[in-house]
Parts: C-alpha cells; sequence; structure tokens
C-alpha cells in the first residue's frame, strides 16, 4: 500500500508544479506580420472593386438596343392604332440572333390576333412560325422596322420562332 500512497503524493506533486509553472507563464498572443494584414486588406479590396465593376458592366443598358426596342414598338403601336385595335395583355419584347423561340403564353380573353413590331439589325431574311404555322415578317429586311398581325387560332399557350442565319439579329415586340 505504500507504494500506491507514494504514486499519488508523486502525481499531486506533479500537477501543483505543471499549475505553478503554467501561472508564472504570461501569454502572449502573436500579432499577424504587418504585411498579411496589408495583404489581406488589399485582396478583399480588389475582389470587391472587380465585383462591382462586374456587376456594372454586365448591367449597363445598351443605347442602341434600346433604340431598336422602342422602333420596334412604335411601329407595332402606330400599326394597331391604324386598325382601330387595342392592345390586351402584357407585351413582350425580345433582341435576339438566329433562332429564337418566344412562349406567348395563352390568349388574353377577348383577344384575335397577336401585334408584331420588327426591327432589323442586320440585313437578312427573318421568318416567322406562329405554333408552326410560317408567316413572312419581312422579306429581306435591310434595316427598316415593320408591324403586323398575326392570326391566332386557339387558346394556346402559344410559341412564336423567329428563324434566321446565325449572324443576323433583330428586335421584336409582340
Amino acid at each position: 500500500m505504500s507504494n500506491n500512497s507514494e504514486t499519488r503524493d508523486r502525481n499531486a506533486e506533479l500537477r501543483r508544479a505543471l499549475v505553478a509553472t503554467a501561472d508564472l507563464a504570461p501569454y502572449v498572443r502573436r500579432r499577424p506580420p504587418l504585411k498579411l494584414v496589408i495583404a489581406a486588406v488589399a485582396a478583399f479590396s480588389l475582389a470587391g472593386a472587380l465585383s462591382g465593376g462586374a456587376i456594372a458592366t454586365a448591367n449597363k443598358v445598351d443605347p442602341f438596343i434600346v433604340a431598336t426596342q422602342t422602333a420596334a414598338e412604335d411601329a407595332a403601336k402606330s400599326y394597331l392604332q391604324t386598325q382601330d385595335g387595342v392592345l390586351l395583355g402584357k407585351p413582350i419584347t425580345r433582341t435576339g440572333k438566329g433562332t429564337q423561340r418566344i412562349e406567348v403564353g395563352v390568349k388574353p380573353a377577348g383577344a384575335t390576333d397577336l401585334i408584331e413590331g420588327f426591327k432589323c439589325i442586320d440585313p437578312g431574311k427573318f421568318i416567322g412560325l406562329l405554333d408552326s404555322k410560317r408567316y413572312e415578317i419581312i422579306p429581306e429586311c435591310t434595316g427598316g422596322e415593320s408591324a403586323g398581325t398575326i392570326s391566332v387560332t386557339g387558346e394556346g399557350p402559344h410559341l412564336v420562332t423567329i428563324q434566321t442565319s446565325k449572324s443576323a439579329s433583330f428586335t421584336i415586340w409582340l
């Protein structure tokens, strides 16, 4: 038993010595080097500036595209007035290149036709399809705008498809 008692005393003394040593040693937190702090601040600043610049560039409105969309809309609204028509539903404007599919949805109550304003940005031949039925937009477009109506049958939903070469761009207002 004396052996067990000596072990306990020895363990207690070791614990007291360790605690005393830990209490005597001051805790000093190392500060990061100044170069590391400056590099971290610079990296966050640069990342913020690049993100902000990318967002600003992506959201920048092209005045030329806005002008073509306005021309297509004006042509359609002018045509609508000459026909004594009434606009029903929410207009859809798309600017695209090559073949584009536009879901126009279900025909509003009381609607008989779909009005279309169109402006080609690049010269070319543009073919329109409403639910796979062909209609001609502009036989050979050289930069002007046109407007007209497309006869719609059935409640829908309806799909307008514009077919052209990959390089010919346009704006359509429906």
